[in-house]
């Protein structure tokens, strides 16, 4: 069992990213093992919500990441006149 404290300690030290999760499985890994009880669990329990906010914050980068020529970013709104609805104008 300290081997396996010694594994967890190592993997919570490394930077890791999504693709490195999905690819190595890990993840399942390291889930089974919250089921154990005592410091293994809590260990497994706490690296998987470090693992959790690494993969939002990914999400989250890739998310507001925008091409160049993307059509969203060349859309102009002209201001509404006398009950007239916003007209989208592309540039």
């Amino acid at each position: 069992m300290h081997l396996l404290m010694k594994c967890m300690y190592k993997l919570s030290r490394l930077p890791i990213t999504f693709q490195n999760l999905e690819t190595t499985g890990i993840g399942r890994v390291v889930n089974n093992l919250r089921k154990y009880k005592g410091s293994i669990g809590e260990s497994a329990k706490t690296l998987i919500i470090q693992w959790k906010t690494v993969v939002k914050i990914e999400e989250t980068e890739n998310f507001y990441k925008r091409d160049d020529n993307s059509d969203e970013e060349n859309l102009e709104v002209s201001s509404p006149r006398d009950n007239e609805e916003f007209i989208f104008k592309k540039e």
